[in-house]
């Protein structure tokens, strides 16, 4: 059997990193922007090399294909937008390790008894929405969702389909029928220190975790910061300051350990420094492998928002943003993935990931599964992650005979 080629892996992977190199370090690639049309067109090009038809549907995702026309396809991938200041690996491993398969699935692409797919996924880091394009093809994303969304910048989600040749209101058209699609299998790097710590090279993901996303916007009242005395400030920064502080003690106190609350992005308005602050945005996420923790965590940091706010005289409003819940990946896929890993004596961890991803959208519909390959020193959404190349190359192979054994044993 003709096998895994990692240095082409490997030079896609820095040939797709040159699109959105960030001066400041890392990868900034937000899906619909201009460096994202670069990278989608390039990688349009090397899945037609490698010998596959190629389309984009109503959401922006890239769909390549092999095999017959009119059946079932067995389908990899996952995605190439990054977070600001993002690492090469994250995403785009996924995507080009498929491509990979693809090139050793392309001499016999006439005999498929099933079509084979590789998809980059639009916007699964949410600079928009969490797992649109995902979310478009399994059709639980709506047109009035599109219209509403508005980026980490505030520019409205429907400009930038529209900018980008999409039109907003036909992202229905980006759902696909339960029959198009037989099983999907996703290649990742892990973005945690689980293998690396056990010394394993391939980890088989059992569950993913919920992630809830929200917006929490306090508003008070700028005013001179020199002239105002602390006790007749209505500042929104020190309301929302007391609430980030609040809501980390209660999550450690109160909530198990697989509990994640994380205020990554802060804005504040005016904006000076000598200007007591009127409005404070905080982009506001929690995790957990429990729906119901999820929600408790929200409500109460609703509640500690509001209590807080309050005292300040300083009104508190929440949106979400998105919300996906925890679930398990098939365990016919994932057996599959443990057989082949088992005849290549490879001794695989079973583990839940933290992290979000395109498979647990497409798990509510098809048949799913995940492999993760180690992260160096756990880091990740980071210019500094890294995972090996022969870790990388372990995780091809396993993906490749995962995908090769699904063709066939879902066609019979």
């Amino acid at each position: 059997m003709t096998d895994i080629v990692v240095a082409r892996i490997m030079d896609d992977l820095n040939a797709l990193a040159e699109f959105g190199t960030s001066p400041a370090g890392g990868v900034d690639r937000t899906t619909y922007s201009d460096s994202y049309r670069a990278a989608v067109e390039w990688l349009s090009a090397r899945c037609r090399d490698a010998g596959m038809r190629v389309r984009e549907d109503a959401a922006g995702n890239l769909i390549a294909r092999l095999g017959p026309e009119g059946q079932p396809a067995v389908v990899t991938g996952s995605h190439i937008d990054t977070v600001p200041g993002g690492g090469i690996y994250d995403g785009a491993l996924g995507v080009l390790a498929g491509v990979e398969c693809a090139r050793l699935l392309a001499g016999r692409a006439k005999s498929l008894p099933l079509g084979f797919e590789v998809i980059a996924f639009a916007d699964e880091e949410g600079a928009y929405i969490s797992l649109s394009g995902s979310r478009a093809m399994t059709g639980s994303l709506t047109a009035g969702e599109v219209e509403t969304a508005r980026g980490r910048d505030g520019a409205p989600l429907h400009e930038a389909m529209r900018g980008y040749g999409l039109d907003p209101m036909r992202i229905v058209d980006a759902e696909r029928s339960n029959a198009e699609i037989a099983a999907y299998v996703e290649l990742h790097i892990e973005q945690g220190p689980v293998l690396e710590a056990a010394g394993r090279d391939i980890g088989i993901v059992t569950d993913i975790v919920d992630l809830h996303a929200s917006e929490v916007l306090f508003r008070g009242e700028a005013n001179h910061a020199g002239t105002t005395p602390l006790h007749l400030r209505k500042d929104a920064m020190r309301a929302a300051a007391a609430t980030i502080t609040e809501c980390f003690a209660f999550i450690e106190r109160d909530f198990p350990p697989d509990a994640r609350l994380t205020y990554g992005d802060i804005a504040i308005s005016p904006g000076a420094s000598n200007v007591v602050p009127g409005d404070e945005r905080l982009a506001q996420e929690i995790r957990a492998i429990r729906k119901e923790d999820i929600e408790r965590a929200y409500e109460m940091a609703g509640a500690t928002a509001e209590r807080l706010a309050a005292a300040r005289e300083v009104e508190v409003t929440s949106n979400v943003r998105s919300f996906n819940t925890p679930v398990a990946m098939s365990d016919h896929v994932t057996a599959t993935i443990e057989d082949v890993c088992n005849d290549l004596g490879i001794e695989p961890v079973r583990m839940p990931s933290g992290a979000g991803h395109d498979a647990q959208i497409m798990a509510a519909r098809w048949n799913c599964g995940m492999i993760f390959v180690p992260s160096r020193g756990g880091i990740s959404h980071n210019s500094a992650e890294e995972t090996g190349v022969a870790e990388i190359e372990t995780g091809a192979r396993v993906l490749f005979r995962a995908l090769d054994g699904l063709l066939h044993q879902t066609a019979t």
